[in-house]
């Protein structure tokens, strides 16, 4: 490295140091937005009080393990449609990713955590057709009307 590039290195250095001080601080910061809106405040959440979905197990309505919750299917307005569940296999080898009506799908909280329980059996999800990706048609597995 050359003095040149070595001076210029330092000098970035001299200029991260200040920032990494004010990013240790232990104060809730306001998060500035664009010019001419509020400023935002960070809104802390406990653990339990949050956490991500997917990756989480996927049970029938019998308590039959599935699969993982892999993916959400949303409309245009950000609403889910479907959660992707990867079904079958063993080890990942022979899974299928299946799309199922967001509504067929309950969040359950108790003491071993949060898991889903799918208002389905797992004959009805291996049996249906692979989710292909959002840029094929959707076919979302779902309960007939009334």
């Amino acid at each position: 490295m050359g003095p040149r590039a070595r001076q210029r290195a330092l000098l970035a250095l001299a200029m991260l140091l200040p920032l990494t001080a004010r990013a240790q601080q232990s104060t809730p910061a306001r998060v500035a937005s664009a010019p001419g809106t509020p400023e935002l405040a960070p809104h802390e959440l406990a653990g339990p009080e949050a956490g991500t979905i997917l990756g989480r197990d996927v049970f029938d309505s019998k308590g039959e393990n599935v699969g993982q919750l892999v993916d959400v299917v949303v409309d245009r307005e950000g609403k889910p449609i479907a959660g992707v569940i990867e079904v079958g296999g063993f080890l990942g080898v022979g899974t299928r990713r299946v799309a199922i009506a967001w509504h067929l799908l309950r969040f359950v909280h108790d003491p071993d955590g949060t898991h889903i329980v799918m208002d389905l059996t797992f004959d009805s999800a291996a049996a249906a057709p692979e989710f292909e990706g959002p840029d094929n048609t959707l076919i979302v597995i779902d309960r007939p009307p009334p």
